[in-house]
């Protein structure tokens, strides 16, 4: 579904990401893992278009991803998560999960504020719509709470609705167990799970958390400085020596 091929993105002498070769399939999900610093939200950034590579291509399913602007890529059916919340904090859940739908949305706010049927009849479709998604994720009595009233875990799983509500084929989530607790970590994993089963949605997945990513995940891919160094099921992933070195170092002969 979505293609890296040969993928750099270079600030001056640096490269942030080197050479990066990716496949990931449809109905998989995928994790990408590193150290910190390892290119790995550069890489999220590429394929979202929120930074153009200085070579390589990224496509999805043979359309050219690294040439179009950011909302192109959403309506195309890329949707993404962050590290830290980007919520609107004075708006409700509800709210927030709306607007993830504009992107197939067909009234407008003129037609809204001007009382047309078409206009008002969607708008409530879509809240209807947001509802429902925030019941599938157990946020049902927190519909009408402002956002940043909500709890660290409550805020993830809204963002999560949020990017579902773009009924996306590719969801990138970044760190979304960053701040929570095990308990939360591992409703939040259920849901993505579910995700993938239920919704058929490929989702590449980069995290710390790696008791996460090795229950969840199908295959991962591991990078260090930007070059990818790794790639397999998670039981070759654990075991290998590149990455053992990437994360805890090698020792000193001397």
């Amino acid at each position: 579904m979505i293609s890296l091929d040969a993928v750099t993105k270079q600030y001056g002498g640096v490269h942030a990401v080197k050479e990066l070769t990716l496949e990931i399939p449809e109905r998989m999900l995928f994790g990408l893992i590193g150290p910190n610093g390892a290119g790995k939200t550069t890489a999220l950034n590429l394929i979202t278009g929120l930074a153009a590579p200085t070579r390589g291509t990224i496509s999805l399913d043979g359309r050219r991803l690294d040439r179009r602007k950011p909302y192109e890529i959403a309506a195309l059916g890329v949707a993404r998560t962050y590290q830290t919340s980007r919520l609107f904090p004075y708006m409700t859940a509800l709210e927030n999960v709306v607007v993830g739908m504009h992107v197939h949305a067909r009234d407008s706010l003129v037609g809204q504020l001007a009382g047309w049927p078409p206009a008002i009849a969607q708008a409530r479709a879509l809240r209807t719509r947001a509802r429902e998604l925030l019941g599938e994720l157990g946020l049902s009595e927190r519909a009408d709470a402002v956002a940043r009233s909500l709890a660290a875990g409550e805020q993830r799983r809204v963002e999560l609705a949020r990017a579902i509500a773009a009924q996306p084929r590719v969801l990138l989530l970044d760190e979304p167990a960053a701040g929570l607790n095990p308990v939360e970590t591992e409703r939040l994993r259920d849901e993505i799970v579910r995700l993938v089963r239920e919704r058929g949605i490929g989702v590449l997945l980069v995290e710390h958390d790696m008791a996460l990513v090795m229950s969840a995940c199908e295959r991962i891919a591991v990078l260090d400085f930007g070059e990818k160094i790794a790639e397999g099921s998670p039981a070759q992933i654990r075991n290998d020596p590149k990455v053992i070195e990437a994360y805890l170092g090698v020792e000193n002969s001397a």
